[in-house]
C-alpha cells in the first residue's frame, strides 16, 4: 500500500484538499514499517511474526525501500530519520537478494499468506519491486540530476488541408523535476533556432520529419534537454482494427468488410492487398477470403503522389460449438468464442476440459487462447484433435507466456485433418484454475477427396452443393470441362465465366495481348497458388509452344495484365496456359 501511495501523491495536485491526509498516511506507514526492518536490512514476509518466516523476502523490501527514498527525495520524510533505514535495505537488496548471476532471490510467490521464498527463488513482480527501489536510490545520489527532461512522444500528424505544414502541439509536461522546485524556463528548438516557449505551446511546422529540442533551465544552473520528431505527413492509413470473422455456414469461405474510414488526409486512390493479390480499390469493400489468417495490407495515394500503408489483420475461422467437462456459474464454455475479452470458461481442477466442434473436418495449423489473469500468470494445458469426437489424438502440452491479456498462437508441429480440438486444462502458475477468454481456431479447407475424382470436396460442395461433380464432366455450355474450371478458377456453371486472352495491334505494328487473372483463394485452394504463362508459336501443327519472355510464370493476383510485344511474324499465334501449384 505504501508503494501505491507514492503514485497516488504524485498525480494529486499540491492544492488538491486529500493530499494532506494522503500525506499522513504516507507517513504513518513509513513510521510503522520503519522499526520491523531486520538486521540485514530486509523485511520478512510476515511483518508481525518474523519469526515464523526467517528467510529476507524482496519484492515488499524492495518496495518498502522505494516508498521511503521517494519520500525523502520529496521532502515528504526526514532524511536524518531514514538515511539509515534506506542504506540498510540498499545493502541488503544488493548483497542477499542480487546474486552475482544477476539473478533476483528470496522473491515470495503470491499468495494469501505469507511465505518463505528460498535464496534463489524468482519472481517478476519481485525483479519489479527491486528495479524501483533502483531507481530512487539512483536520483537520491549525489550526482543524480535535477531535472528528467521529456519532450513528448515521436508522432506523425497530417496535412489536412494540404497547404504543406500543420499544427502541431509540444507538451513537456511529463518533464520531471527530482531537485528543487524552480525550473527557469522551457524553450522549444529547430535547428539551433528558438520556436517557441513554455511547457506547452502549438507551432505550424512544414511537410517532413522535424527535430524538436526542448531545453529547461534548473535553477541550479544546468540547461536539461530532450528531443521529439514530429513529422508532418499527406496522408495516413488506417484499415481499421483486427477482427475475428466466422465462417457460419460451414463453406470454408466468410465474407468480411474493409473499411478505411478512419484514413486521414486527402486519398486519391485505395488498393487491398492480401500479400501480392489484389483484393479491392475502394476505402469500403466486401470480399470473400477462404478459412485461416489473413494479414491485409491497405496502401493508400495522398496528393502529391505521398503513399502510406496500414495492415489489419482477419482471421476467419470456422463456427463452433462448445462443450465442458464443468464450469463455474457465470462462466460458461461459450464465452470462449464471443470475441469478448472481459469473458470467460473457467473451471477448477487438473483435466478439467473444453472442447470445440467444427462440424465438418479442416487443417487445423493452431490455436489463438487468451487466458483471464493472462498477464499474471501462466496456464498450462493439453492440446488433442479427433475427426469424430470419441478417439482423440494429442497434438501437446502448452504453456502460456504469463506475460498479456491478449490471444497468443499455439502452434501445431504441422496441420492436422480434424473436426474436433479440446483443451485439457491443468491449472495455472498461482492455482487450480482453468480459465480462457477467448479460443480462435486457426484452420483452412480440407483438401480431402472422398470420391477421388481429383476434385477436392470443399470445392465441388461450394460449386454444386455436393459431390456430384468430376474432373471431365461438362456442367455448362462452354466446353470447359469440371477439372479445367477448377484449375481457372472459372465457374463450372457459368457458360460466360471462361479464362481469355486478347489480342490488339498497338502503334508501330506492336501486339498487344490482354488477359486477367485470378488469385488461388477460397474453398479447394489450401496451399496452392494459381500461374499464368503466355505462350507462341509459328505453326500449330508441331505442337511446340515457347513462352514469351518475361510472361512465362506469372502469379494468379487478380490483376489485369498487359503484354507488349515488338511487331512479330503475322502467323505468330498466342495463347494462355493455367496451372496450380503449391505455394513456396
Amino acid at each position: 500500500m505504501v508503494g501505491a501511495l507514492t503514485r497516488i501523491l504524485d498525480e494529486l495536485p499540491a492544492d488538491a484538499p486529500q493530499r494532506l491526509e494522503m500525506v499522513e498516511m504516507f507517513q504513518t506507514l513509513c513510521a510503522a514499517l520503519k522499526p520491523l526492518q531486520g538486521a540485514d536490512g530486509m523485511w520478512r514476509s510476515d511483518l508481525l511474526s518474523p519469526g515464523d518466516y526467517p528467510n529476507p523476502e524482496t519484492s515488499g523490501t524492495g518496495l518498502f525501500t522505494y516508498s521511503m527514498a521517494w519520500g525523502v527525495r520529496n521532502g515528504l520524510l526526514d532524511p536524518g530519520e531514514y538515511t539509515n533505514t534506506i542504506a540498510k535495505a540498499w545493502h541488503g537488496l544488493t548483497t542477499l537478494a542480487l546474486k552475482p548471476s544477476g539473478l533476483v532471490g528470496y522473491v515470495q510467490r503470491a499468495d494469501d499468506s505469507p511465505y518463505s521464498a528460498g535464496a534463489d527463488e524468482t519472481h517478476d513482480y519481485g525483479v519489479g519491486a527491486f528495479l524501483l527501489a533502483c531507481s530512487e536510490i539512483g536520483l537520491l545520489a549525489a550526482d543524480s540530476p535535477s531535472v528528467s527532461a521529456w519532450a513528448g512522444p515521436d508522432e506523425s500528424v497530417v496535412d489536412l488541408d494540404g497547404n504543406g505544414q500543420e499544427l502541431v502541439t509540444l507538451d513537456a509536461t511529463a518533464t520531471e523535476v527530482y531537485r528543487g522546485e524552480t525550473v527557469n524556463n522551457y524553450t522549444w528548438w529547430i535547428d539551433g533556432s528558438p520556436i517557441a516557449t513554455g511547457i506547452t505551446a502549438q507551432v505550424s511546422l512544414p511537410l517532413g520529419t522535424n527535430i524538436v529540442a526542448l531545453k529547461v533551465s534548473h535553477s541550479d544552473g544546468q540547461i536539461y534537454e530532450d528531443t521529439a520528431i514530429k513529422t508532418v505527413i499527406l496522408v495516413h492509413a488506417d484499415a481499421g482494427p483486427d477482427q475475428v470473422v466466422w465462417d457460419n455456414d460451414g463453406d470454408g469461405t466468410a465474407s468480411i468488410t474493409l473499411d478505411a474510414s478512419g484514413t486521414v488526409g486527402t486519398v486519391s486512390s485505395f488498393d487491398w492487398w492480401l500479400g501480392s493479390i489484389w483484393l479491392a480499390s475502394s476505402s469500403h469493400a466486401q470480399v470473400v477470403l477462404p478459412l485461416g489468417r489473413h494479414t491485409i495490407t491497405l496502401k493508400v495515394l495522398g496528393i502529391g503522389g505521398m503513399e502510406s500503408s496500414d495492415e489489419v489483420v482477419k482471421h476467419l475461422t470456422p463456427a463452433v460449438t462448445t462443450t465442458a467437462s464443468t464450469y463455474q456459474d457465470g462462466n460458461p464454455p461459450e464465452h470462449t468464442v464471443d470475441d469478448d475479452l472481459g469473458t470467460r470458461w473457467s473451471a477448477s481442477g487438473d483435466g478439467q476440459w473444453i472442447s470445440f466442434d467444427m462440424g465438418r473436418t479442416n487443417a487445423v495449423a493452431a490455436l489463438h487462447c487468451a487466458f483471464y489473469l493472462g498477464n499474471a500468470r501462466q496456464t498450462f494445458f493439453t492440446v488433442q484433435t479427433s475427426l469424430d469426437g470419441s478417439s482423440w489424438a494429442t497434438v501437446g502440452d502448452y504453456t502460456s507466456s504469463g506475460t498479456t491479456l491478449d490471444r497468443e498462437r499455439f502452434s501445431f508441429p504441422s496441420p492436422m485433418d480434424t473436426r474436433h480440438v479440446r483443451i485439457i486444462g491443468h491449472g495455472n502458475s498461482s492455482s487450480s484454475w482453468n480459465s480462457y477468454t477467448e479460443v480462435t481456431i486457426e484452420a483452412q479447407s480440407s483438401m480431402e477427396d472422398a470420391d477421388a475424382d481429383t476434385l477436392p470436396d470443399r470445392w465441388e460442395t461450394t460449386r454444386f452443393g455436393n459431390l456430384s461433380g468430376n474432373a471431365g464432366t461438362l456442367s455448362d455450355a462452354d466446353l470447359l470441362p469440371d477439372g479445367d474450371e477448377y484449375i481457372a478458377g472459372t465457374d463450372p456453371c457459368d457458360e460466360l465465366d471462361v479464362p481469355s486472352l486478347s489480342m490488339d495491334l498497338a502503334g508501330g505494328g506492336k501486339v498487344e495481348l490482354t488477359f486477367a487473372t485470378r488469385a488461388a483463394l477460397g474453398p479447394g485452394y489450401t496451399g496452392l497458388e494459381r500461374k499464368y504463362a503466355v505462350e507462341q508459336t509459328t505453326n500449330l501443327l508441331s505442337n511446340s509452344w515457347a513462352g514469351v519472355t518475361g510472361w512465362a510464370d506469372t502469379l494468379g493476383d487478380n490483376l489485369l495484365k498487359t503484354v507488349q510485344l515488338a511487331p512479330t511474324n503475322p502467323t505468330t499465334l498466342y495463347r494462355l496456359r493455367i496451372w496450380l501449384q503449391p505455394m513456396p
